[in-house]
């Protein structure tokens, strides 16, 4: 038998998913820092009351590549609150920090450039049956390639599969960008994050063409735990 408490954590996740989402998708209109880091905080402060099953250290690659032309290395570091709902299903959050460096060489104009980005937000997951998790994701990104904006917001919701190994859980699964998504690609600029994009819109008139790229990236998540 579930009991109240359980039901209602697990009602209570999905509920701010939606809300964190929506507020999410808004919030390159709203143009509010603060609103993503009010947001954090109170998902952070509205799980804190329960019971904590652990705390994890999560590590995202999201670039290791380079060569005499350029490359690009950096990561996300996650911390993870950890608490168990009904059964052996888990909600974890916490906060997110992104470090990444890239540069560049263009042997035929002689030109070189390299630059960072930094970002910081929060993630809220769902894990069950330990095999799958759902979740949303937001930061707020330093954009080198917009000189309109420093900073750029991205919010993410997705999915895929999770696997608990013991000494490390995997995430391994597929977000969408809601914030990008709602950009005018004509006049705004899209995410830092635009060059992960895989997949590609296609011209159902002519099967030949295609358009932009979906906001849609890969996400692999090492979480190493550091207490049960």
């Amino acid at each position: 038998m579930i009991c109240s408490n359980n039901l209602y954590d697990v009602l209570s996740s999905f509920i701010l998913i939606y809300v964190f989402t929506n507020l999410a998708s808004k919030l390159y209109i709203m143009k509010s820092k603060l609103v993503l880091l009010v947001v954090t905080i109170f998902l952070s402060a509205q799980f804190s009351y329960g019971q904590m099953y652990g705390k994890e250290i999560g590590i995202e690659v999201t670039g290791a590549s380079g060569s005499n032309l350029g490359g690009v290395l950096g990561g996300v570091l996650k911390f993870s609150f950890v608490s168990e709902t009904v059964g052996e299903n888990f909600l974890a959050f916490g906060p997110s920090v992104r470090y990444q460096y890239f540069w560049s060489n263009n042997s035929y104009t002689g030109i070189q450039a390299n630059g960072s980005i930094l970002g910081f937000g929060g993630y809220l997951h769902y894990r069950f049956f330990n095999w799958f998790y759902v979740g949303t994701e937001a930061e707020y990104i330093q954009n080198p390639f917009n000189q309109f904006s420093n900073w750029t917001p991205v919010g993410f919701v997705g999915g895929g599969i999770h696997k608990d190994f013991g000494f490390v859980h995997l995430n391994a699964g597929l977000m969408y960008d809601v914030i990008d998504g709602l950009r005018d690609p004509f006049s705004q600029v899209s995410s830092p994050l635009a060059n992960n994009y895989f997949i590609r819109k296609q011209n159902p008139s002519n099967q030949t063409q295609v358009g932009g790229y979906i906001p849609v990236i890969a996400r692999i998540t090492f979480f190493f735990p550091l207490a049960r």
